[in-house]
């Protein structure tokens, strides 16, 4: 069967335990001088007890009684509030700004029950709260995913994670009815819950960033906490601190949600062995898979020939792939297989066109009576002239110069010509070369769909022309380390589903996706430092190629239901990866925060509106695979006339670069500078790829009308997007498309999902919608949208780093830890005795069980003791101001002071804001420009 390369359409035109420290027990001593008891915390108790006497604790602590905790939740409140009402946290949070929410309201989930009282079991206690932050990609196996629960796991109040069903339930909890939402949340759900008390607090939970215009996520989920700077600033606020989570702040209640149900298709049953007919069968499909194999090695050959091959190396290759091509055609026309076939006309097996034996019989006769009518001769020389002709195509793009190129040009069009005539067809020769890449598709067909859609879009492009709005491009050309770009992007598609277990990422000339075996899917990208689309775009785009190749039945590679059905359908993938997804506002919404920290220069005080309106230009453009989703498919449209042009004889090669520049200024009002940038700018004629071009246009109109299919189907995928959660598309399309393999055509399969023929009307609505978001009146404010400013909070391309901050009150006793992070709602709060100065933190993620590094807790609890030096220091010399340095209590203090630190004479008032405390580090976060330490990098 013949093994094609997915060319991307992405090009450019751009060169070529945490233990428990050894002083707790000192800390305890200290806790006693304030009347604290924290016995309970070397005592076994359930995790239940635990909580309670530590809400007990911190009632103490605050000088406030709380009430019971088991059974009186409004006393928790009110006493919390009370006990914050004159705090420095409460004036740190007046000064930023920040309001308690309502309460978010949980539907409780299969394992919870509705009834208010009883507590979770310890072992259920962490698993019940903390969720799974990145579910596993579903793939075949999974089990279907119901909208009641089915056999997927509810974590975090109802939020979904793709992990087996719960060994055991769980037990009842009495949430706290308050007008706030308070939760706890351990770490590490292995550790004894004592591990988030003390100096070594492990609570941590964090704000969610929110910006204004920007809708918050729905509840996020979590596998594990992940404010290391929250664990950070409860050491440094105090040894003593009890970790609670106070109110929810800043996002509004998060609506009940629902994994979405997938409904799966019965595959058909295999075929049935008691057959008088199935050794045929038998035989037949043994004789593809082994042909199969060989089709594996030459895609290997072919890959290492644009991926790793160096340049001398071209003839031996295309011997190399002339001979490979040689014998897989004789195994395809191998006379056995017409035998076959006819002894299994017939049977039963082949009663069902729709049924794996009826698929598997249907397409390889077609594909046989195909593959007989072509000479092995001609085989050959197309093979060896396509290797040849990428190679000429390569050096005279590099050269600007179409002469160099013409002469091999010419002979591939002559050879495809003749295999044009040998395979026949109804209208025109190119309807042959368009079969090969679209199955029972012809010129005329594809003529209209793409005229109706060419009408449409004219109009709606020269109103965006008329706008007199334009993003700032020079936005992507600013320097984005490749290191970055390949970090970045490989994130990218492993976050959409792309499996990095069964394929890999490489850099070639010219993108494409090729698969060598069931498990072995390759995809490639080029990356330009300048431009951040090549790169990033161009693997969305082939990873979409390599999740269908991935999708697709392993148990029936090398037969039709283990192969892509069509082209366009492939495309379809790919665009809608790219396209749908990776230019939606949904997924940067998403994304952005950890685009700016990884290009944190480049994209430095760049908004989120700015940054989605740049990669969401349309403007007339040279180069196609740099054209916006408006122009593109008028760049094809060109493509798609001049190459029928070709091959039915109207237009001879040598006239070719004139009627490429002539089409460029009517379609889309452009003039060409020269051939590198014109007529040889892609690859797909020097391989021979006559008939593919017009599989982009197709795959535009399939992937959208596919897109709002399942967004119908799955409840809306654009909150989805935001929370990074991509699985249940992938698994949609696993199901609708992918396993199907050839069982259905493009148009069949089209039909079947949507109730509807192919339409250019779905792709119109999407366009629109996009227009109206940045071209239309109404999308003046839209650049100021943004997400919260990351540029200071690392430079982490995998991991997803935080922002936290220490504020302290120098002398008295209080201090606390603030720390913020996207997507969870929540404050991490540890207090207790301070004296250290405010220290902001650039934080990285804390992956599973996370441990205070032995560097991270020395500098810590030195910070803690040198503050606490400074603080009786400051606190002494403020004393003589107030009281006169002639005072019987501190003149010992006086005599081992500077002169120059010693007052004149008593002082004459202390503003009151100060308090005996550093009134700079009393406001909210501090900088390190104002703090009295150095930044610290846990």
């Amino acid at each position: 069967m013949p093994d094609f390369d997915f060319l991307s359409d992405l090009d450019s035109n751009k060169p070529d335990d945490s233990k428990k420290p050894d002083d707790a027990a000192p800390a305890a001593e200290k806790n006693e001088k304030f009347d604290v008891d924290l016995s309970f915390l070397d005592e076994p108790k359930t995790e239940s007890e635990k909580v309670a006497e530590a809400m007990s604790a911190e009632a103490d602590l605050f000088g406030e009684a709380v009430g019971p905790v088991a059974g009186d939740s409004a006393g928790i409140s009110a006493g919390l509030e009370s006990s914050l009402a004159d705090d420095p946290l409460a004036d740190a949070l007046s000064e930023l700004d920040i309001e308690a929410s309502p309460a978010a309201t949980h539907e409780p989930t299969p394992e919870m029950s509705a009834d208010t009282t009883g507590a979770l079991s310890e072992d259920a206690f962490a698993d019940f709260l903390v969720g799974d932050d990145k579910p596993a990609t579903p793939d075949a196996s999974m089990p279907e995913v119901s909208a009641a629960g089915g056999d997927a796991e509810i974590l975090d109040f109802g939020t979904p994670s793709e992990t087996a069903a719960a060994s055991e339930p769980i037990d009842e909890i009495a949430p706290l009815q308050s007008d706030s939402t308070f939760r706890w949340e351990d770490r590490d759900a292995d550790e004894p819950l004592e591990h988030g008390f003390g100096p070594a607090a492990d609570f941590g939970v964090s704000t969610q960033e929110t910006a204004v215009g920007i809708p918050a996520a729905e509840q996020p989920t979590h596998d594990e906490v992940k404010s290391d700077p929250a664990e950070i600033a409860a050491i440094v606020g105090g040894a003593l601190g009890v970790a609670m989570v106070a109110p929810e702040v800043m996002a509004p209640p998060a609506p009940a949600w629902e994994p979405p149900t997938i409904v799966e298709e019965p595959l058909p049953p295999a075929p049935d062995v008691e057959d008088p007919a199935y050794p045929a069968y038998e035989q037949l499909t043994q004789h593809f898979r082994q042909t199969s194999l060989l089709g594996g090695i030459e895609a290997v050959l072919g890959w290492d020939e644009r991926c790793m091959m160096p340049a001398a190396g071209t003839d031996t290759r295309a011997e190399q792939i002339t001979l490979m091509s040689g014998l897989i055609h004789e195994r395809l026309t191998d006379t056995r297989i017409g035998g076959w076939l006819d002894n299994l006309k017939d049977s039963p097996l082949a009663a069902d066109p729709h049924g794996e034996a009826g698929t598997t019989i249907r397409q390889i006769r077609r594909q046989y009576e195909k593959r007989s009518k072509l000479p092995k001769s001609l085989v050959e020389e197309l093979a060896h002239t396509a290797v040849v002709g990428q190679a000429k195509w390569q050096e005279a793009r590099q050269n600007n110069d179409f002469a160099a190129f013409a002469p091999v040009l010419e002979k591939m069009v002559r050879l495809k010509r003749d295999q044009a005539d040998a395979l026949g067809y109804a209208e025109t020769p190119y309807d042959a070369l368009l079969d090969e890449f679209e199955q029972g598709e012809q010129t005329s067909r594809v003529t209209q769909v793409l005229g109706a859609l060419r009408d449409e879009l004219v109009p709606l492009v020269a109103q965006i022309r008329d706008s007199g709005r334009s993003p700032r491009v020079e936005i992507l050309e600013r320097r984005y380390p490749v290191e970055l770009q390949r970090a970045f992007g490989r994130k990218a598609a492993d976050q959409i589903g792309f499996d990095f277990q069964r394929g890999r990422l490489d850099v070639t000339a010219h993108p494409f996706c090729t698969g060598l075996g069931p498990n072995d899917c390759r995809i490639t990208t080029r990356y330009d430092e300048n431009f951040f689309n090549s790169g990033f775009f161009g693997i969305l785009h082939e990873a979409g190629h390599g999740i269908y190749d991935q999708g697709l039945r392993a148990d029936q590679y090398g037969l039709p239901l283990g192969e892509a059905v069509s082209m366009a359908i492939h495309e379809s993938q790919s665009r809608m990866w790219e396209i749908m997804v990776g230019r939606s506002l949904p997924y940067w919404r998403g994304q952005y925060a950890s685009a700016r920290r990884t290009f944190h220069e480049a994209l430095a005080g760049v908004t989120l509106g700015n940054f989605y309106f740049a990669v969401n230009d349309v403007r007339p453009s040279l180069i196609r695979v740099e054209a916006d989703e408006f122009t593109y498919n008028l760049h094809i449209l060109i493509r798609f006339e001049l190459e029928q042009a070709l091959i039915n004889g109207e237009l001879a090669v040598a006239d070719l670069p004139a009627a490429w520049n002539e089409k460029y200024k009517s379609y889309l009002g452009i003039d060409v500078p020269n051939d590198a940038d014109g007529v040889l700018q892609d690859i797909h004629w020097s391989a021979g790829l006559f008939g593919y071009f017009p599989t982009y246009s197709l795959g535009n109109l399939y992937a959208a009308q596919f897109f709002e299919q399942a967004d119908k189907d799955l409840g809306g995928l654009a909150q989805q997007f935001e929370r990074g959660e991509f699985q249940y598309l992938k698994r949609w399309l696993n199901v609708n498309i992918h396993r199907h393999g050839q069982r259905y055509t493009a148009a069949e399969l089209a039909e079947r999902i949507t109730g509807a023929p192919l339409s250019h009307e779905p792709l119109m609505r999407h366009l629109r919608a996009k227009y109206d978001l940045l071209y239309s009146p109404q999308a003046e404010t839209f650049v100021e949208l943004d997400v919260p400013d990351a540029d200071a909070m690392g430079t982490s391309v995998i991991d997803e780093p935080q922002g936290g901050v220490a504020m302290h009150d120098v002398g008295d006793v209080g201090g606390y830890g603030l720390a913020t992070e996207p997507g969870f709602d929540g404050m991490a709060v540890g207090g207790g005795m301070a004296a250290s100065a405010s220290t902001t933190y650039k934080p990285t993620r804390i992956k599973q069980k996370p441990k205070a590094s032995a560097a991270g807790m020395i500098i810590v609890f030195g910070g803690i003791i040198i503050g606490g030096i400074l603080g009786i220091a400051l606190g002494l010399y403020i004393l003589m101001w107030i009281k006169g340095p002639e005072q019987g209590d501190i003149l010992k203090v006086r005599d081992k002071l500077p002169a120059w630190m010693i007052p004149a004479g008593p002082a004459s008032e202390t503003p009151a804001s100060t308090s005996g405390a550093d009134a700079s580090t009393n406001g909210g976060p501090q900088s390190p420009d104002n703090s009295g330490a150095p930044a610290v990098n846990p």
